[in-house]
């Protein structure tokens, strides 16, 4: 009896901290506050020191909406080179940036520049790309000309793109042209995104108008959207609002998911709001699942219709509630048990393939990928909502799914068939491309039956108490 009793208490404290895990934190306002074009930048140097803050109208120091900071303090050397940089808030404290890290130290030498990223205490830290530093050299001229990334100990290291540095091209004008991905030996190699060289035009003003990817012999490869090379239009403020995805011979042509134009809305800070799909016509095109278009809203992207408004679907309500995720599959537990034995087995049925439509219909085609080492997100999963939501919707996705199997077979040995479910679906995943083979989808799947199993085991113990006291006219 007293397992039984831990069992439930687990489980009620698995559900409570499901629900806890998956509220939303308070996110960015990204429309609300000035833009650093809207502020004054005041400018104090002292001694070999330069101070740069963003202030408002009455002389108080503001973080822009575009910014991550409110002062750069940077440190010269005899010469007037910058040896280290620190990004500080409204009073004056180090502040984690976006890639996080909060200064940079460079140690220069002749034709080279050493570039450490440091944490609040200036420690060497590595940011999110990967790396804790980049060794890079110049040209003659001192224009950036290779890099090489390095971590904590100093040794070259793999950033999250999927290679150890890069190498530019520039033309007469020193402007960057072109971009060679290095692996460990400082030879072309084949990014994650699945191309080798990126060769770009600019525009008047400098800027990229189109990009066009290449292998590592220079013929034209395809990216991993489908794309050989995309054009790009900009606003006022050089942001891109449309792409145009580019076959081989740099025509317009359909990605894998079907569509051939992207365009983009910004919130007031740059960051991306609205995406919608368009044929080569500029007609609106839909994704496989009936979406023309995202939205994004806090941590949520939500789905668009046709007219650009949001859609009614499961999606949407997953994202848009995230805690919906753990009181549906509660609710969904408690009728796999209670309903009548024909209803169990529909119900049973439906879920099962929408476990299938989760995970391998509508998906976009790609290359086989894997992610096999186990609990790979322990390190992020505090810091971070994307993960801890990926992570408790993987978990609760099965949860239903073994309180069903419980009420049919109650006995362990059930729990092998969402195993070999899971197992079989990221195979499946790795053979047709349609998503990423990882060790923790098959841990946090099988995590799931068995909260599924034990809730459905409580559950119907619970009924044939009640049953019971009824017979024995205890009720009331």
């Amino acid at each position: 009896m007293r397992t039984k009793t831990l069992i439930s208490l687990a489980l009620a404290a698995f559900v409570l901290l499901s629900a806890l895990c998956l509220v939303r934190p308070e996110g960015k306002n990204h429309d609300q506050g000035f833009l650093a074009s809207e502020l004054t930048l005041m400018t104090t140097e002292e001694g070999n020191q330069e101070r740069w803050t963003y202030v408002n109208s009455d002389g108080e120091p503001v973080i822009p909406l575009d910014k991550d900071y409110a002062t750069w303090l940077c440190t010269k050397d005899d010469n007037g080179n910058v040896i280290l940089e620190r990004y500080l808030d409204v009073r004056g404290e180090p502040v984690l940036r976006s890639g996080n890290y909060a200064a940079v130290s460079y140690r220069r030498k002749a034709g080279e520049i050493q570039i450490t990223y440091l944490d609040t205490q200036l420690n060497p830290t590595t940011i999110t790309s990967g790396y804790s530093g980049i060794h890079r050299t110049l040209t003659p001229e001192g224009w950036a000309l290779q890099d090489t990334y390095f971590d904590l100990q100093g040794k070259p290291v793999m950033c999250t793109g999927g290679y150890y540095g890069l190498l530019r091209g520039y033309d007469d004008r020193g402007r960057v042209r072109e971009i060679v991905y290095l692996d460990l030996s400082s030879n072309p190699t084949q990014i994650k995104a699945g191309y080798s060289r990126e060769v770009r035009v600019l525009d008047d003003a400098g800027r990229i108008a189109a990009a066009y990817y290449r292998d590592a012999e220079n013929n034209p490869v395809r990216a991993s959207q489908g794309q050989y090379g995309e054009g790009y239009q900009r606003d006022e403020n050089g942001r891109v609002t449309l792409i145009t995805y580019l076959d081989a011979a740099g025509n317009p042509a359909p990605v894998n998911a079907g569509y051939t134009m992207l365009s983009r809305i910004y919130y007031r800070d740059g960051y991306p709001f609205e995406d919608r799909y368009f044929d080569a016509d500029g007609n609106p095109f839909a994704l496989s699942k009936g979406q023309y278009g995202i939205r994004r809203v806090g941590d949520a992207t939500l789905q668009l219709n046709r007219n650009g408004r949001l859609m009614l679907s499961i999606d949407n309500l997953l994202n848009g509630l995230p805690m919906m995720v753990v009181l549906v599959g509660c609710l969904l537990c408690i009728a796999l048990c209670c309903l009548p034995r024909k209803h169990q087995v529909i119900l049973l049925a439906v879920y099962v393939v929408f476990i299938f439509y989760e995970t391998l219909m509508f998906r976009e085609t790609g290359d086989p990928r894997t992610a096999l080492i186990p609990f790979s997100y322990l390190g992020r999963f505090r810091q971070e909502y994307g993960v801890r939501l990926e992570v408790i919707n993987n978990i609760w996705l099965f949860v239903p799914l073994g309180a069903g199997l419980y009420t049919f077979a109650p006995r362990r040995r059930v729990l092998w068939i969402p195993v070999a479910l899971t197992v079989g679906i990221e195979l499946t995943q790795y053979l047709t491309g349609l998503g990423l083979m990882q060790a923790d989808d098959i841990l946090g799947n099988a995590f799931g039956s068995v909260v599924g199993f034990l809730m459905a085991d409580r559950l119907c113990s619970f009924e044939i108490w009640l049953k019971n006291r009824e017979a024995n006219g205890e009720t009331g």
